[in-house]
């Protein structure tokens, strides 16, 4: 009985006659050394790992070409190929991704350079108009649903992604008119096509690209006259009272090609477009003083005196100087007969009653030459008749 206790005893406390049992352990894995490595992201790893990572750690669910984990990141949609919803696919927009690991500064697309990447933004080229709208036919798109294909202006480079649309060296941001901050309804000129669109926003014959006065390769900073109105919406750009429209005197539609005194300053840009010293806007834009057909603004001799409107500076021929350009370089002062008819109007300008004309004494067809002792001209000096 003792021994059976015994027994029972050490059964109980694992007892094994004498020996000691062995104690079971888990089977070891097994470990296939033949199979293929996971995949392996290389480039910019999801944060916080800074170093590449497998594909189990990092998955794409909208197949965009962005990690989930990446997108969270950057806060775009991990479920949505076109997180912006602009028509444009994220794997388009993001670009060329890069990552700074000592900076953790992410690069990518980012076109106006607004700070918001082009997968995020949607107005990818700031130029107020929507990146899906920029496929419209009113935007100057196809509207075949992408914006991707759509090149108004021709210039290699994607509506969506060109904030100059028509290439008239305005950015379309700059070409809300009315200031109601919608690019989308300007229309200066009323020709039904929209600024934006508009090689000549203020219709006036002179595309908006030429009126960059200053050649800085912007239109948006000229104002020839100074009126507050840039040239790109002014219809006067010189405010001199003619049209810009109407200085094209060659009328082959371009004002940019009229220059009638030959200064190298276009018509529509000049102040004086005859060159006579008196400004277009004081000459008037229908007087034609001499009657010879040719308006005064564009006529060198005003009152058809055979003296050039230029040369009736009185001060250029003191007495005593002889003919020595010593005027005061205007002839609005000048009125050498004091009958309140300026020179340059008056043909018969020393009211000796015998024509500026008629005062050639040497009939050169140059009275300005002809000067009496004291150096004065003739048509000038009311002591000399020329017309005996």
């Amino acid at each position: 009985m003792r021994f059976g206790a015994i027994c029972v005893l050490a059964f109980l406390a694992g007892c094994t006659g004498g020996a000691e049992n062995p104690v079971s352990k888990p089977a070891d894995p097994v470990v296939d050394l033949t199979g293929a490595p996971p995949d392996v992201n290389t480039g910019w790893p999801c944060p916080p790992f800074t170093f590449a990572t497998t594909a189990d750690k990092v998955g794409d669910t909208d197949g965009d070409g962005l990690t989930d984990c990446q997108e969270d990141y950057l806060g775009s949609d991990p479920n949505s190929a076109d997180s912006d919803g602009d028509g444009v696919s994220d794997s388009k927009e993001k670009g060329v991704l890069s990552y700074d690991v000592a900076k953790d500064k992410v690069t990518l697309l980012d076109t106006d350079g607004d700070g918001t990447f082009d997968l995020i933004d949607t107005d990818d080229d700031n130029d107020g108009v929507p990146t899906k709208d920029e496929d419209k036919k009113s935007n100057g798109g196809n509207g075949n649903g992408d914006p991707t294909d759509d090149d108004y202006d021709v210039d290699g480079k994607p509506n969506y992604l060109d904030n100059d649309d028509d290439n008239d060296l305005l950015y379309g941001i700059e070409e809300d008119s009315d200031g109601d901050g919608d690019v989308t309804n300007d229309d200066i000129d009323g020709d039904g096509i929209p600024n934006r669109l508009d090689i000549d926003d203020d219709g006036d014959g002179a595309p908006t690209a030429t009126e960059d006065v200053d050649r800085n390769k912007h239109a948006s900073n000229d104002d020839t006259d100074g009126d507050g109105i840039k040239d790109w919406a002014d219809v006067d750009d010189d405010g001199d009272g003619i049209l810009t429209i109407d200085s094209d005197t060659d009328g082959d539609g371009d004002p940019n090609n009229d220059d009638f005194d030959g200064d190298g300053i276009a018509d529509y840009h000049d102040l004086d477009d005859d060159g006579d010293t008196v400004l277009t806007v004081d000459e008037g834009i229908v007087l034609d003083t001499d009657g010879d057909g040719v308006l005064n603004y564009l006529d060198a001799d005003d009152d058809g005196d055979t003296v050039l409107t230029v040369d009736e500076d009185y001060q250029k021929y003191v007495p005593g100087t002889g003919t020595a350009p010593v005027g005061t370089g205007s002839v609005l002062d000048d009125d050498t007969d004091a009958d309140t008819i300026l020179n340059y109007l008056d043909d018969d300008d020393d009211g000796d009653g015998c024509l500026t004309a008629q005062e050639d004494l040497d009939g050169d067809g140059d009275p300005t030459n002809d000067v009496n002792v004291d150096g004065l001209p003739a048509f000038l000096d009311p002591t000399v008749d020329g017309c005996n």
